[in-house]
């Protein structure tokens, strides 16, 4: 009887479902997705059909079609879903899929009703269709209280309680800032007027440098953020965390989430970059950590694989972290759900790739590009005087031209390469030097050629480095002196000299160096060059301040892989000269030069009487060279190349390479339209990402901010609008409610992009407001939660990471020397240490996420091993005891004490059984007391989940 029950219920729901009409994006794009695409999608289309576009599905097919709109006799795929024999029943047997009776009772309804077709919903543009209709019209405070309210009325469900203020408080506290309310915090809330109170708290916590450090969370799980590179060795990825603590001040500051993507994507060519408001130091340039965050192979065999899954890695964190799209699928082959080809992901490849790494010198970088322009405006003033005084210089050193070569070799002016076949020059080549320097040299101090096009250059370092372990000289800038190259375009402060990339060809490189330093071939832009196996890759030099020819260790085993050169000084102080770089035979050292030199550095020295001009022209420049800034600190940014497009690799294989593809973004997206036009110049200069910085808001802003409202509902309720935060693509969940996603997405834009705007509204709501079941607190939460009620929390915003605490169960390669506090110095669980090798393993029990890719929506578990933690723990106890001692130091009784430690821990008063329950608990000393009271607070569920 009760399995007849069971069969009658599900035919009625099938038959009212049918009942209703169908939408084809709800209810039957997801069929065909699941269970047709594979066979017949933009890949494989077997049989000649294809069935994720409507001219494949209403195709002529030699005298039929698949679907004959309104005519379910004469549609060939009603007969094979529904009539068929086995061997041609859709889907085959073997393919491991079946409809179920209410799928194919929907697909009949669909073409009996004429088979509408529509464009995937979240490729559409945004359309607000204004506040529904809906009975209790007066609940409503918000457009968004009415959908809600309208999904229930709908349903016929009934409408939830409001929450007191105290579940509400305890509520908005963990969504915005992730900590329980003090009792302090909770004394001021009440303290306002009932009708105010919830606005002003809201706006109270916005304010509060904690809500960045909530929300910035959240994004880090996003970009799979870690402080090391994982694989065997763990190694530190230098100053990560810099791009976390830019994560929590733009949402502190509330920078607009179109310029947070921008300065992900492309920070380091935005023009004018942001500022630090208080600092006034680069912000946007420590945007592109973004892109380096990702694990890394030590000396893998196969450098160009190794790259390939580097770049796929890096394409599926930007495709789901902004796009909500799962773009590594394109990699092997034609995205099968989704309007992403195989060529598009090569194009976006090229853009990825066509930039490198380094540590730049953020602080100094802006101050200092504003002194080494204010020396160009006074080098200009004062050119005339320089120039005579230059030329009478030189008339008189050029009289004195000839000698030995040793004389030559040691006077870089007299250096001529005019008649060598080089591969890079300094000066005839687009290099990009990671650093813009401001002291001027002496007249003269510069290299001639005799042929204009290819003038050389004398330079010496810049101020940062790019950093591995074999790489040296990553410390903070030092007062070493440099010299300006006033014609090639330097755009930040660094210590790193990068030439164009090029395919190696297998034969002998030399360098023109002069100094001691390093020079760097980052084949496929790999840089862990640990082990033996990519060491010559790398090479130490010292020409002991002579001009010399250097040759780099053998490349060969890299011929037909790509790779640029990268010249760094070693150590403080030192410095160093490249001027050309050349392959075969080592290039004879060039004779002097015969004619007139190309370029002169037009700071005149001092002269045996010095005008007046001269003596205010030398004043001046006093002036800003003392203001210069030679301390920064450090931090992982993209350093911007030549731009290369990336080959078609068949099946994403390295060794099946075809025809380049030019770069270029997605070209299938605003309302699902035609190709756009997204391609970049023929002989672009550079990488591309300025723009696809553009383009991402230009041809994708409605799918940008569906994604990103739906997280910030996803995190304040616990579930998004569309369930699958990630993947807004085909095989995505369908909207709950798409209208108010596409009222909120509206709204969002209009506010400028504004986090703080969309969560104070959705805060303040009605429907935020209301009961409804607990939610478990994410891990970061649970910790800072234990440290807040007892005390030891340090509230201290941003800073390096503290290390990890081991225990004696955390062995393996890469463990690190050092360990940390047991309870992490109070810090935040933000500012501990990441170690892709070692996490945290009070963290991973509460379902912290492994920083291998985008996690958007973490999981939810309930299993015994938490209970244990809370109860075995050496920091849950540590806290316990922090916890009972401050409560007996500040309460004169247990009753006063009971009460506290109830509003610390769940937000509210004990009721009269639990008062009861603690007095007898304390009067029985096997129970441990205060210690042992605090320590069971812990371990009820209610403290680890918010009502």
């Amino acid at each position: 009887m009760r399995v007849a029950l069971s069969a009658l219920l599900v035919v009625l729901a099938v038959l009212q479902r049918v009942e209703e009409p169908v939408d084809f994006l709800r209810d039957v794009r997801p069929i065909l997705a699941e269970n047709c695409f594979v066979c017949h999608g933009p890949d494989d289309r077997k049989g000649g059909l294809r069935l994720d576009t409507k001219a494949g599905v209403l195709k002529d097919l030699g005298g039929y079609a698949a679907v004959v709109p309104g005519d379910l006799e004469e549609s060939e795929m009603w007969w094979r879903i529904a009539k068929a024999g086995t061997a041609d029943r859709m889907p085959p047997h073997d393919s491991g899929k079946s409809l179920s009776t209410e799928e194919v009772a929907v697909l009949r309804q669909w073409i009996e009703s004429g088979a509408e077709w529509q464009e995937h919903w979240g490729f559409a543009p945004l359309r607000d269709f204004g506040a529904p209709e809906v009975r209790n019209f007066r609940w409503a405070q918000d457009v968004m209280d009415a959908y809600f309210l309208g999904e229930l009325e709908a349903g016929g469900a009934s409408l939830p309680s409001d929450a007191s203020d105290s579940v509400w408080l305890r509520r908005v506290f963990f969504d915005v800032i992730g900590l329980p309310p003090t009792l302090q915090e909770r004394a001021e809330f009440f303290a306002q007027p009932v009708e105010h109170r919830r606005a002003w708290q809201v706006d109270s916590l916005l304010d509060s440098p904690h809500f960045g450090e909530r929300w910035a969370r959240h994004w880090l799980d996003l970009v799979r953020y870690s402080g090391t590179w994982g694989h065997e060795f763990d190694i530190e990825i230098p100053n990560a965390w810099e791009y976390r603590d830019w994560v929590v001040r733009g949402f502190n500051a509330d920078v607009s989430w179109k310029r947070l993507v921008e300065e992900q994507v492309a920070g380091d060519i935005l023009d004018p970059p942001r500022l630090n408001i208080e600092e006034g130091w680069n912000e946007s340039i420590l945007g592109t950590g973004f892109w380096l965050l990702g694990e890394e192979v030590h000396a893998p065999v196969d450098l160009e694989k190794d790259l390939a899954d580097r770049t796929a890695n890096k394409l599926d964190v930007m495709g789901k972290s902004i796009l909500g799209m799962t773009l590594a699928c394109a990699r092997c082959h034609d995205h099968k759900f989704d309007p992403v080809s195989s060529r598009d992901y090569y194009a976006l490849s090229g853009l990825v790739q066509s930039a490198s790494s380094r540590q730049v010198r953020f602080q100094s970088l802006e101050k200092n590009k504003d002194i080494r322009r204010a020396l160009d405006v006074l080098k200009t003033e004062q050119g005339g005087l320089a120039r005579a005084e230059a030329l009478e210089r030189l008339r008189k050193s050029r009289q004195d031209i000839g000698g030995s070569e040793e004389e030559h070799v040691e006077d870089p002016r007299d250096i001529a390469l005019s008649e060598m076949s080089l591969m890079w020059a300094a000066g005839r080549d687009a290099w990009w030097p990671d650093g813009g320097s401001y002291f001027l040299g002496k007249v003269g101090e510069a290299l001639f050629t005799t042929d204009a096009a290819w003038p050389v250059h004398h330079f010496l370092p810049v101020d940062a480095v790019v950093h591995d372990p074999d790489w040296q000289g990553l410390r903070p800038a030092t007062k070493s002196r440099a010299v300006s190259i006033t014609n090639l375009n330097w755009g930040s402060e660094g210590r790193t000299f990068r030439t164009p990339t090029v395919v190696l060809d297998g034969e002998p490189l030399w360098y023109l160096v002069r100094g001691k330093g390093a020079a760097f071939a980052p084949v496929e832009h790999h840089r862990l060059v640990r082990g033996p196996l990519h060491l010559n890759t790398f090479h130490l030099f010292d020409t002991q301040g002579k001009w010399e020819w250097v040759q780099h260790p053998s490349l060969q085993d890299y011929e037909g892989m790509r790779a640029h050169f990268e010249f760094c000084p070693r150590g403080e102080g030192e410095w160093i000269g490249v001027a050309a770089i050349a392959k075969g035979e080592k290039p004879p050292f060039p004779a002097p030069s015969q004619g007139p030199f190309n370029q002169l550095l037009n700071t005149p020295r001092a002269l045996e009487e010095p005008s007046s001009r001269a003596l205010d022209f030398h004043g001046k420049r006093k002036d800003l060279l003392d203001d210069r800034v030679l301390e920064s600190r450090l931090a992982p940014a993209l350093l911007d190349g030549n731009g290369v497009d990336q080959p078609f690799l068949v099946r994403g294989q390295p060794s099946a390479k075809e025809d380049p593809v030019p770069r270029a973004f997605l070209k299938r997206f605003a309302g699902g339209g035609e190709a756009t036009p997204s391609e970049l110049p023929n002989g672009h200069p550079t990488s591309g990402r300025l723009h696809l910085a553009e383009a991402l808001f230009r041809d994708s802003e409605a799918l940008i901010a569906r994604v990103f409202v739906n997280r910030v509902w996803h995190h304040l309720f616990g579930a998004g609008i569309v369930k699958t935060t990630d993947n807004f693509g085909t095989l995505g969940s369908f909207p709950s409610n798409p209208n108010l996603l596409d009222h909120l997405a509206l709204g969002f834009i209009e506010s400028g992009w504004s986090l703080k705007s969309l969560i104070r509204r959705i805060a303040l709501s009605r429907t935020y407001g209301l009961e409804r079941g607990p939610r478990r607190l994410d891990a970061e939460a649970i910790r800072d939660s234990i440290l807040t009620v007892s005390g030891g929390l340090d509230r201290a915003v941003g800073g390096p990471p503290v290390k990890v605490h081991l225990t004696d169960f955390m062995v393996g390669r890469g463990r690190p020397s050092a360990n940390g506090p047991l309870d992490g110095a109070g810090r935040r669980s933000l500012y501990l240490e990441v170690r892709r090798n070692f996490l945290i393993p009070f963290l991973l029990v509460w379902d912290f996420p492994q920083p291998s890719t985008s996690m958007g929506r973490r999981s939810v578990s309930n299993i015994p091993a938490q209970a244990l933690a809370l109860m075995n723990d050496p920091f849950v106890i540590q806290q316990a005891n922090l916890w009972s001692g401050r409560i007996l130091e500040t309460y004169p009784d247990d009753a006063a004490r009971i009460e506290a430690v109830w509003l610390e821990a769940y937000g509210r008063r004990p009721a009269a059984d639990e008062l009861d329950f603690c007095f007898d608990f304390l009067a029985e000393p096997a129970n441990g007391g205060w210690q042992g009271l605090c320590h069971a607070l812990y371990n009820v569920k209610e403290f680890v989940y918010v009502p």
